[in-house]
């Protein structure tokens, strides 16, 4: 199995495979071609990954990290104890979040076919790890439905992201944003 590696020449990698995603589908893609648009040779490829999901999944886990710091958690849940004034995400964060899946939204329509990459990021369950006390805690969900009702509201979230990725995000952004606030308000 490969090891994850933060390296300039990993980073030439993942930035040769999003480059060529921009314009061709994964399955397209060879070896050959993610090393020559990142300049390295084939061996130096396989002395970090073992095949190109590998390299996908490190792709991924970078992307990741990038939308996860979108994330200011105090924004997301602002003044949960004051009743009146009490909102669970807010556009602060989302504009960024949607921003960054816009921008890499031919990547998130591939991964859509590729279950078995994203299974292996454990994004949601990041999130869940972070978000569920605090969220759920404030619906007074029992911690054995706080996983059944994270999620009701991740699967929700990503239905509307999903559709506004199919339409090749042509919505704007705030509109999105603010779709999904509407929507986790009712």
């Amino acid at each position: 199995m490969y090891q994850s590696r933060n390296s300039f020449t990993s980073s030439l990698m993942v930035e040769a495979l999003l480059l060529l995603l921009e314009k061709e589908e994964y399955d397209s893609i060879s070896v050959k071609n993610i090393c020559e648009k990142a300049g390295v040779n084939r061996s130096t490829f396989y002395s970090y990954y073992n095949t190109k999901d590998d390299l996908l999944v490190e792709t991924m886990k970078l992307i990741s990290k990038r939308l996860l710091s979108n994330f200011d958690y105090d924004t997301i849940i602002l003044n949960v104890d004051d009743e009146n004034n009490y909102q669970l995400i807010g556009e602060i964060y989302l504009v960024p979040y949607l921003n960054t899946i816009k921008e890499l939204r031919k990547v998130y329509k591939m991964l859509q076919h590729k279950s078995h990459i994203f299974k292996k990021l454990n994004i949601n369950k990041e999130l869940y790890n972070i978000l569920h006390n605090k969220l759920l805690s404030k619906y007074n969900i029992k911690n054995d439905e706080k996983e059944f009702a994270f999620a009701y509201f991740n699967y929700g979230v990503l239905a509307i992201i999903d559709k506004w990725v199919e339409s090749n995000c042509e919505e704007d952004v705030s509109k999105i944003a603010n779709l999904i606030i509407k929507m986790i308000g009712f």
